[in-house]
């Protein structure tokens, strides 16, 4: 009996297996014994489920607004529990109908392909309504568990069955008690509709290409328009045509004199060209366009007048006019306080003893040694192409007189052979910037050059700088004049404090360059803050900064990883990636050697080259710090004879470091002397040790 039962149990399960080979055979009992449906089968939707597997065929016939179902019939026989098992329901259409293959894979094998298929009428199609995934939990036909709900017909493609893509096995349903877990069906439903009428549309327009044809109108391709505002044919069909150099706007204003009492006029002096419109601001307004003109003002205190043209681009120039107060007494303290090359020459105020007196006004009017006729700055190269360098500089104007400026250059730093067309810069004093383009140029090739500035005083040459064109590959979208030459007016003329700050064209990139200081003299120490921020939404590559030095200017150290050059006194940062928004500082510690100075200008000149991945072009930015350079009388006058004023001056309290501690020192000296003479003395010996401490500005930043 034992040997009858074995043999029984070993039949069950091969049959199991072979009617399963894994996952699930195509078996659903629907309570009829022996009448398992097939993998897949079609039926009219509607129709009780418990009815069996009787009303599910291989074919259905069906017409407009009947609902379908399309069934997938799962079990796993297998004594392992099927993991990873998914159905699918492959929808294809014909001419007259579709057909639906089914098919199951698991880890424990599979079940199909089986088709069936649904005949329809000529006109007619399906819609989907959705799928739902079942599992039978008991025996009973109408106790099923829904697991998923389909809504996507493409998720008919591939989809989990049993619990999440797991099917128990027969055996682990059986002894469990639930014998029916192993098994669940997917039904399918979808609408048959009619197909939608295909408009075949006409084309009617007769100036189209395909006039009359059953399609879509096509049309001759059209001339592309220009959009580029600076144009001559902006708006209009075609390729844009740039306009010619000369019609930039451009606009300059002086005045005479430069510095007045109040109640006393000033005469303003303009010229423009190639202007739509000209403003004076403040107190003179609109002007005329394309012409010079002059008018008398009376400011009632000091002014800086900007004029400001509006074309093709926007143009401005600056002229200040200082007004003095001649109700202030009057002294003299031997100092030019506001730099005007006189000392005691109308400044608004000076020093009365120790202190600075505002309220009075000097009385003499001696000149200052100060450099006479004009001084000159070479400054980096822009807009280089692989032929072309535009060349740049800073020409400063010390003693009024018209004044010329052209640059010299050549392949050798030793010989520089070549020059640029002379220009006049201007006649007043001031600072004034000055460039030119060079062409013609080898790829590939280092042009040294340098910028000349002379008048009747006599001829001052500037720093030696290179340029280095680019290869013959190189992408260049800057848009500049065809003219080979520019002067730029005056940029600042402000007194004493002397500063230009240029960011170049174009504007992707911020760039400036402080010291924060207004004047140098011999052995200062010069701290210069270097600031960029990328102030575009793109990402620059490949940037590198560099700082020129002035001449007499020594590099001490610098941070970010900073090179420096001797040979050209240029700080080098290989800056790199520069993404969106990112801003960064660097640092250049230097020191004045008056033994190499040979100018009272001294220009630190930065420069930033990048990589637009826009356009695969090159380009750069610019930035300048120019500083004023004093010795000798100066020198003292405006910093050494102070310290000493503030120590041992009229004035009671100190204004430096020095001071403040002899004043020390000699209040602790009298608290002694009190001490010791005049309070009473104990019969008890006493020592006391007073320790004074004395920091430099280094040990303090030591001990905090």
């Amino acid at each position: 009996m034992k040997k009858i039962i074995q043999l029984l149990a070993f039949s069950f399960v091969a049959m199991a297996l072979f009617a399963f080979s894994g996952t699930a055979n195509a078996a659903f009992n629907e309570g009829n014994p022996g009448a398992d449906c097939s993998v897949a089968g079609i039926a009219i939707a509607g129709q009780p489920l418990q009815n069996g597997c009787a009303n599910y065929q291989n074919d259905v016939a069906a017409s407009y607004g009947q609902v379908i179902d399309v069934n997938l019939y799962y079990r796993n026989t297998s004594q392992n529990d099927a993991q990873n098992a998914r159905g699918t329901i492959s929808v294809k259409g014909g001419s007259f109908g579709y057909s639906f293959t089914n098919s199951i894979s698991s880890s424990v094998g599979g079940a199909g392909p089986k088709t069936v298929s649904l005949t329809l009428p000529a006109d007619a199609e399906i819609a989907f309504n959705g799928a739902k995934v079942f599992q039978r939990r008991n025996a009973g036909p109408q106790s099923q568990t829904l697991m998923k709900s389909i809504t996507n017909v493409a998720e008919l493609n591939s989809f989990a069955l049993g619990n999440g893509g797991t099917v128990e096995s027969y055996t682990k349903c059986a002894a469990s008690g639930d014998a029916y877990c192993y098994q669940g069906y997917v039904v399918a439903t979808f609408t048959i509709v009619k197909k939608a009428v295909v408009y075949t549309p006409k084309c009617t327009d007769p100036i189209a290409l395909n006039y009359g044809a059953n399609a879509e109108c096509v049309y001759p391709p059209q001339q592309p328009i220009c959009n580029d505002p600076y144009a001559l044919n902006y708006g209009q069909p075609g390729a844009c045509i740039p306009r010619p150099a000369q019609q930039q706007c451009y606009v300059s204003l002086y005045a005479s004199p430069t510095f007045i009492q109040s109640g006393q006029p000033t005469t303003l002096s303009w010229t423009s060209n190639n202007c739509n419109s000209v403003t004076i601001y403040p107190n003179i307004g609109s002007v005329a366009v394309n012409s010079a003109g002059s008018r008398i003002d009376y400011p009632a205190s000091s002014t800086n007048y900007t004029i400001t043209g509006y074309g093709v681009n926007t143009a401005s120039a600056n002229a200040i006019v200082t007004v003095g107060q001649v109700t202030k007494p009057v002294c003299s303290d031997n100092i030019d306080n506001d730099g005007d090359g006189k000392v005691d020459a109308g400044d608004p105020g000076c020093f009365d003893g120790n202190f600075y007196n505002a309220s009075k006004m000097s009385e003499y009017n001696v000149d200052a040694p100060v450099n006479v006729g004009s001084t000159a700055s070479t400054l980096s190269a822009t807009e280089i192409t692989n032929n072309s360098c535009k060349l740049n500089g800073i020409v400063r104007i010390n003693t009024p007189g018209n004044t010329n400026a052209y640059f010299k250059y050549g392949t050798s730093p030793s010989n520089l052979m070549y020059t640029t067309k002379q220009e006049i810069v201007g006649t007043n004093t001031g600072n004034y910037q000055f460039g030119d383009y060079i062409q013609s140029l080898a790829p590939s090739t280092t042009y040294y050059y340098k910028l000349v500035a002379t008048n009747s005083y006599g001829t001052k040459e500037g720093e030696l700088r290179g340029c280095t064109t680019k290869s013959n590959t190189v992408v260049v979208t800057t848009t500049r004049p065809s003219t080979t030459r520019t002067v730029v007016r005056p940029i600042v003329t402000t007194v004493p404090a002397e500063r230009i700050v240029a960011n170049s064209a174009p504007s992707l990139l911020f760039l400036r360059i402080d010291d924060r200081r207004e004047d140098l003299t011999c052995s200062d120490v010069v701290d210069y803050q270097i600031v960029y921020k990328n102030v575009s939404n793109i990402v620059l590559d490949r940037a590198v900064l560099e700082v020129q030095l002035p001449a007499g200017v020594r590099y001490v150290k610098s941070s970010g990883g900073g090179t420096f050059s001797e040979t050209t006194n240029t700080v080098t940062f290989n800056v790199g990636t520069i993404n969106p928004n990112q801003e960064d500082a660097k640092f250049i510690q230097a020191d004045v050697d008056c033994s190499l100075v040979d100018s009272d200008m001294l220009v630190a000149n930065a420069s930033m080259s990048y990589t637009n991945p826009t356009t695969t072009a090159q380009e750069e930015a610019v930035a300048y710090d120019l500083d004023r350079f004093i010795s000798g009388a100066d020198a003292r006058n405006g910093r050494t004879s102070l310290t000493g004023a503030a120590i041992f001056g009229g004035g009671f309290l100190p204004n430096s470091l020095l001071g403040w501690l002899i004043l020390i020192l000699v209040i602790l000296g009298l608290a002694y002397l009190v001490r010791l003479f005049l309070m009473p003395v104990s019969n008890k010996k006493t020592s006391t040790t007073t320790t004074i401490h004395s920091y430099d500005d280094h040990d303090q930043e030591a001990h905090h």
